[in-house]
C-alpha cells in the first residue's frame, strides 16, 4: 500500500533551501525569492482546511526562521522541544522524534478536513544523538564497506538513525488513513571524492538523494484506484520535489 520513489532529488543540501522551495510555488531557477510565492501552509487554510504543524526541530533562532516563518501560517502549531538553533543543537538525547507523536491532531475545526504536517529531526548530525538506545540495533561490524578507523561508527550510528526513523514514521502512518513523506535533503557520508574525510549536508548526488514515500490505506486505495495507480506509474521518474507543492494541490 506504500509507492516508493526511485529517482528524486531535493532543490538543496539543506533543510531551509529546500523547504523554502518545496512547500511554496517558488521552483528551483527562479529569480524572486522564496516569501513571494504562496506557501503551502497558507494555501490549504485559504481552500477551507484546518492545517496544522508539529515539529522535533528548533523553533528560534535566525538560521531557521524561514521555515518557521512558513511553518506559523498554519493553524496550529506545536513544537515538542521549544529551543534555538543559536543553543546547543546537539545537547539531549530527549530531543527524540517520537515526542512528536503525541501532538498530532485527527479531526479539522468544526468539521473541516485538516492537514497535518510532521517535521522530524531525521538523520541530521549528530548520528549517534537521533535515536534511543535500545534502536542501537547496527554496530561496525555491520557496516559492508568498512574503513577501519572511527568512520565506521559514524556510519553505524547513520543507519541505526534511519532504523529509528522508520518506526517513527510507522507510527505515525498507523494513526492516519494516507500520508505523503520525504526528506528534505540527504546526507553526504563520505561519499564525496572531492572531501573523503567528510560526513554531513552538501550539494552532492548522496546530499540530494531523498526517499519520497506514499501510503495509501486500504480504504483509500480501494476508494480511489485510479490515483493509486497514476502515483504508482510515476514512482520512477527522475523528479525534484521543488514541485511537491504544485503537483499537491
Amino acid at each position: 500500500d506504500m509507492i516508493r520513489y526511485s529517482n528524486v532529488i531535493s532543490p538543496a543540501g539543506n533543510t531551509i533551501e529546500s523547504l523554502t522551495k518545496v512547500l511554496t510555488m517558488q521552483l528551483g531557477d527562479s529569480p524572486k525569492p522564496w516569501y513571494e510565492y504562496p506557501t503551502l501552509t497558507a494555501i490549504l487554510s485559504k481552500a477551507g482546511y484546518t492545517t496544522y504543524w508539529s515539529s522535533n526541530q528548533e523553533s528560534t533562532g535566525a538560521i531557521v526562521q524561514p521555515l518557521n516563518i512558513m511553518a506559523s501560517l498554519a493553524d496550529s502549531v506545536k513544537y515538542a522541544h521549544p529551543r534555538s538553533i543559536d543553543g546547543d543543537r546537539d545537547c539531549a538525547a530527549r530531543y527524540f522524534d517520537e515526542a512528536v507523536i503525541k501532538d498530532l491532531h485527527y479531526e479539522g475545526v468544526n468539521g473541516k478536513p485538516f492537514v497535518q504536517f510532521v517535521h522530524l529531526e531525521g538523520s541530521h548530525p549528530i548520528y549517534g544523538r537521533r535515536f534511543p538506545k535500545e534502536f542501537a540495533r547496527f554496530g561496525t561490524k555491520d557496516i559492508p564497506q568498512q574503513f577501519g578507523d572511527e568512520r565506521d561508527q559514524v556510519l553505524a550510528d547513520y543507519v541505526n538513525s534511519v532504523y529509528y526513523n522508520d518506526y517513527v514514521v510507522s507510527e505515525i502512518i498507523k494513526r492516519y488513513s494516507h500520508q505523503d513523506y520525504f526528506a528534505d535533503h540527504g546526507e553526504i557520508l563520505y561519499d564525496d571524492p572531492s572531501q573523503p574525510g567528510y560526513n554531513g549536508h552538501g550539494v552532492h548526488p548522496s546530499g540530494v538523494s531523498v526517499p519520497f514515500l506514499v501510503y495509501f490505506s486500504p480504504s483509500l486505495k480501494a476508494k480511489k484506484p485510479d490515483l493509486f495507480a497514476q502515483l504508482e506509474r510515476a514512482k520512477d521518474l527522475p523528479i525534484m520535489n521543488d514541485l511537491f507543492t504544485h503537483a499537491f494541490c
